[in-house]
């Protein structure tokens, strides 16, 4: 039975239409408006990068009136991650249905892999001393967070205890405090936090996809979810709940913020429609952190999401579907250039 992973995805209608762009298959890598991306592929398919049977990214479509409207869901926790060097990429592998992470080192010189002893992760992130991954593991319909050594493998704290849904782990720059959010079906979406000394779990604020801001511990961006169902990025202060609104645009969600190093710019994934037959997909963006300049960097028909940034700011890595015919998920690198 096909598993879904729409517990926290994140669903969105679309009426609006574009037309005029030439057609694109899934062979392809690049489209004409992506030209100076320098895009270039870093896993291949037999890197087997997760795609949860299909689930990572879904669409259904139907006819209200004389508008088609597009049901466009998608897995907002982080995909990859890259160590303090960027020496290495963490992410996620699927094999006969179930997902592990796997570290994948970035020299030209190898193709090498280091299996993680995991079972079932759909999230992951690294310590900011590169000591450490935070992986979310799925338990049934729950999810828990776990911190392992990097080198390793051998777990360092469990978070969480796997009898909720709580995804997404992030660490502190000094280790002590893991980031989180959990979701029910009362309050919806909710950021937690997790004191590694004392096991202290509180609760912080609503919101999910937490992104902590370096030098200002206090502060933090998120992605919070509006009454017309969609997905907005909100700047918040966890210690006085002071909170202003980033990014909103109506018919469009943004989700899962990416602070970049010289803190400028948010990327953030979102729904786009492509072409005269509004081909469903997710793209990434790149936005100022007051809300100005909003910029679409990918426009490829097939799915682009979980961006991040290498810490010199200047590239991006990303999951794409982008020039594989049967719609596989690779890991990619682009310039940024704005």
């Amino acid at each position: 039975m096909k598993r879904k992973l729409s517990t926290i995805s994140v669903t969105i209608a679309i009426t609006m239409t574009y037309a005029g762009l030439p057609p694109v298959t899934p062979f392809d890598v690049k489209v004409s408006e992506e030209d100076g991306l320098n895009l270039k592929k870093i896993t291949t398919i037999s890197d087997q990068v997760a795609d949860y049977r299909g689930s990572l990214v879904n669409n259904t479509s139907k006819i209200l009136g004389r508008h088609k409207v597009t049901e466009t869901k998608w897995w907002v926790p982080t995909q990859i991650a890259l160590s303090p060097d960027e020496m290495l990429i963490a992410y996620i592998m699927e094999k006969n249905g179930r997902t592990k992470a796997v570290i994948k080192n970035l020299k030209e010189s190898t193709a090498s892999t280091r299996h993680i002893p995991s079972a079932n992760v759909v999230s992951l992130s690294w310590s900011k001393d590169g000591k450490a991954l935070c992986l979310t593991e799925r338990h049934g319909k729950n999810f828990s967070l776990r911190i392992i050594d990097a080198s390793s493998g051998v777990s360092i704290v469990q978070v969480t205890n796997g009898r909720g849904k709580d995804i997404g782990g992030t660490m502190s720059a000094n280790g002590k405090t893991v980031f989180f959010h959990r979701t029910d079906k009362t309050s919806g979406y909710s950021l937690w936090s997790y004191e590694t000394d004392t096991h202290r779990i509180s609760k912080i604020a609503s919101g999910m996809t937490i992104c902590l801001i370096p030098d200002a511990p206090d502060e933090a961006y998120c992605a919070r979810i509006n009454n017309r169902n969609e997905s907005e990025i909100w700047h918040i202060n966890l210690k006085t709940g002071a909170e202003k609104l980033v990014l909103a645009k109506q018919g469009i969600s943004f989700t899962t913020p990416q602070l970049s190093p010289n803190k400028m710019w948010l990327l953030t994934t979102a729904n786009s429609l492509y072409g005269k037959s509004d081909i469903a997909n997710t793209d990434i963006y790149a936005v100022r952190t007051d809300g100005t300049h909003l910029t679409r960097l990918t426009y490829h028909p097939g799915n682009d999401l979980s961006a991040i940034w290498s810490h010199d700011g200047r590239y991006i890595y990303f999951l794409s579907q982008r020039g594989s015919v049967q719609r596989k998920y690779n890991i990619w690198k682009m310039n940024f250039n704005l």
